[in-house]
């Protein structure tokens, strides 16, 4: 084991609107707006030009309206719709385009630990890595490229406090130390100036000085690439470690690709990380465990 790990500071709110709701236009929404953007904005932006008074406030307006909607269009154009959320953990996602799921996900209280005993049918057993990880919420798998992606998280270990369970606390860390193994590389402690693999550095997305943070907050992430030259299993993979911490909750996002991906794919990600949420919210299960009345973790949901 490593000393503490430096990770991000708490996440905040998710995109333009609310947490477990993240507005997403509709296609006929967005086709109506790129004809009147195309063909009406122009005339009316030109009727107006002679006018008097609030004129130009009128103008900025509507070409900020005009920037939000090619922002949506953007998000449309390369994540899933409609998006994905799990209220019973807190947390919501839209996962790139070319991935599907969420699969199905046993009980995550059984195995929770990750390890090498879980059955190779189970989506929480890594195809690549041949391990089972801990904390997984849901799975989407992509063919092209062949990846797979995980939201993952410590709520289990809230839940499992009284039994004696692991720290939620040392979630990411222990996770951190497993992929660290398994990618059979060396992570150093605290965090790099520059992002490259195999170090630990702070991503925010969108990123600082974008046009996008305009219409969405920033998001606070500490990122690893976990890349080894020699590949793993005979295969050249890596993973995209994405943590987020908000308040005692930590989240995270891992990415199992092949190495070399193109650069849509890796744009596509980096959106990706605009829209994930991660409640504050403890899970209630310890609470509710002690009064006689389980909660079990429902299904992912995808419709918002």
């Amino acid at each position: 084991m490593h000393s503490p790990r430096l990770h991000a500071s708490p996440g905040t709110s998710p995109s333009v609107c609310s947490p477990f709701r993240p507005f997403v236009v509709g296609d006929g929404l967005l086709k109506f707006f790129t004809m009147t953007r195309k063909f009406l904005l122009p005339l009316l932006l030109g009727l107006l030009s002679g006018a008097g008074c609030g004129v130009e406030t009128y103008r900025e307006r509507l070409n900020e309206t005009v920037k939000l909607y090619e922002f949506l269009d953007s998000q449309n154009q390369n994540l899933v719709t409609p998006g994905w959320q799990r209220s019973d953990v807190g947390l919501s996602l839209r996962v790139p385009l070319g991935f599907r799921g969420p699969l199905a996900v046993p009980d995550s209280s059984d195995e929770e630990q990750g390890g090498d005993d879980a059955s190779a049918t189970d989506p929480r057993v890594d195809p690549i890595l041949g391990i089972q990880l801990p904390g997984v919420i849901d799975v989407w798998e992509s063919d092209s490229p062949n990846a797979r992606l995980y939201v993952l998280s410590n709520h289990e270990r809230f839940r499992r406090v009284g039994d004696g369970g692991p720290s939620p606390s040392a979630y990411l860390s222990d996770l951190e130390d497993l992929l660290e193994g398994h990618f059979d590389v060396s992570i150093p402690d605290g965090e790099a100036r520059e992002p490259t693999v195999n170090v630990r550095y702070r991503q925010l997305a969108p990123e600082r000085g974008s046009s996008r943070s305009a219409f969405t907050p920033q998001k606070d992430y500490i990122t690893i690439i976990f890349s080894n030259p020699q590949g793993i299993n005979g295969r050249k993979f890596e993973g995209r470690l994405y943590m987020q911490r908000a308040e005692e909750v930590q989240g995270a996002i891992l990415v199992i690709a092949p190495q070399e991906t193109d650069a849509r794919f890796r744009q596509r990600l980096d959106m990706m990380l605009e829209t994930f949420y991660v409640s504050p919210e403890r899970p209630r299960q310890a609470q509710d465990r002690q009064n006689g009345t389980p909660i079990r973790s429902g299904g992912g949901t995808s419709g918002f």
